[in-house]
């Protein structure tokens, strides 16, 4: 259950601990997570979820180890499309929201908040902390410094899902809209991506496929540039 008071519309707009742990709370369902917002008509919203997508967990996961299946992915035109628009789509919000730093468009009154700026201007330190504390203790190794190839799939699909929430609330206020948000739909518009990422900054395992080991410092320092390289490149390696 995911209560407004926990999902902060600060003039800064940041995504805070608290953000992340009610968020990954509802999107660890099996079901539907209701989506509660304390206005005057209290309005019931929704998150989409699967079993397949759990936080820090995937069904699937040998399409993230196996080489033939990595190149499937990575070489699909329709999964490439996916995530380059994803990665490039422009969004806007009203000036009034948010701080002084994201990019402004002809409209004054308006500011530029797309995946690449929630990225660069919202996502805290804490809240990368937040976010891979939720995977580590998915795992037997706590102290684990690195996510896995599924694992880096899996909260490249939850920042998604975040960025999609905040940018819902910033735009509306958390009025009587109904946010309905598909997490395997977005789950798959991420992996041509991901998958990208795996292969170009991971290592080739003999026999099996590339692996990556992505960090904390990856998240918070590299992750950005690597959406701009594969914005540059069309999506090819």
């Amino acid at each position: 259950l995911i209560q407004e008071k926990h999902l902060h519309k600060n003039k800064n707009i940041d995504i805070s601990p608290e953000d992340i742990d009610h968020l990954c709370n509802a999107i660890k369902s099996q079901t539907k997570s209701k989506y509660t917002v304390n206005n005057d008509k209290q309005k019931t919203k929704y998150i989409k979820t699967s079993n397949s997508t759990k936080v820090g967990k995937s069904k699937s996961k040998s399409k993230y180890v196996q080489l033939s299946q990595q190149m499937e992915i990575l070489n699909h035109d329709g999964l490439r499309a996916q995530s380059l628009l994803l990665c490039v789509k422009p969004e806007y919000i009203d000036n009034n929201n948010g701080d002084e730093g994201f990019g402004m468009n002809k409209n004054k009154n308006r500011k530029e908040f797309g995946f690449l700026s929630f990225l660069e201007k919202t996502i805290t330190t804490d809240a990368v902390n937040e976010l891979f504390l939720k995977f580590s203790n998915k795992t037997k190794q706590k102290n684990k410094k690195y996510l896995s190839n599924a694992q880096f799939t899996s909260i490249l699909t939850l920042t998604v899902i975040i960025y999609k929430i905040r940018l819902f609330q910033i735009r509306t206020g958390c009025d009587d809209k109904e946010p309905e948000i598909d997490a395997e739909k977005i789950k798959i518009s991420i992996q041509n991506f991901a998958i990208w990422c795996i292969c170009k900054y991971g290592k080739l395992i003999e026999g099996k496929g590339y692996k990556i080991k992505f960090t904390k410092y990856d998240y918070s320092h590299n992750l950005c540039h690597w959406i701009r390289d594969y914005v540059a490149n069309d999506g090819n390696l």
